[in-house]
């Protein structure tokens, strides 16, 4: 299937466990509810695109590439994958011979839990970058593509040591709280990295 081929991109079903969410977690409400408020105005945009047009279908206008894009895009915007989904997701790859772990609440908190040195996560959420567990990150983006983050090359670049990339994966805007009021990202980094402490090495 597609999805099977998507996953195998990465591994085998020897060397890949796929984690799985499970109920939401009571810090991340606060993601929860900005999600849902991003997915409703989705879906008022989509119904405005998508009577858009109907109308100049119907009326015989020329009908413009952008017009049908405007309605997929918005459109996919309002997808949830709801816990029943999830359940169904997990019930098929089980069936196919995959490795699954279904996670009590996020699985950030238990793949940061489980890895080892010399495992590689796989996640499209650069907050995995905050776990100290982790050492090497690949991120999938557009077109097949993967970002490849190491860690230890990451922290040298911006000189600061994993305590401080953690520390200011904290402090700023994530799925369990917003920036530290009037500060931004940018601040934040700057102040992190002001501070010295002893054995904090890059």
């Amino acid at each position: 299937s597609i999805l099977e081929r998507d996953i195998a991109q990465f591994g085998t079903k020897q060397n890949i466990v796929i984690y799985v969410d499970g109920a939401q977690s009571v810090e991340k409400e606060h993601a929860t509810k900005i999600r849902q408020a991003a997915r409703e105005k989705a879906r008022v945009n989509w119904e405005k695109s998508l009577s858009i047009l109907q109308e100049k279908i119907h009326s015989g206008v020329r009908v413009r590439k952008r017009h049908f894009t405007d309605v997929k895009t918005n459109l996919a915007k309002t997808f949830y994958w709801s816990l029943p989904m999830r359940e169904s997701f997990v019930d098929h790859i089980t069936q196919a011979g995959w490795k699954v772990k279904i996670c009590q609440t996020e699985a950030d908190v238990s793949i940061a839990g489980d890895c080892q040195p010399g495992d590689i996560v796989v996640s499209a959420d650069s907050d995995m970058l905050a776990y100290p567990s982790i050492s090497l990150l690949w991120r999938p983006i557009s077109n097949g593509l993967v970002l490849i983050y190491n860690i230890s090359d990451v922290c040298q670049v911006l000189e600061v040591s994993r305590v401080q990339l953690t520390a200011l994966a904290v402090v700023s805007d994530n799925d369990y709280g917003k920036n530290i009021r009037s500060l931004g990202p940018a601040t934040n980094f700057s102040v992190i990295k002001s501070v010295e402490k002893p054995g904090m090495q890059p």
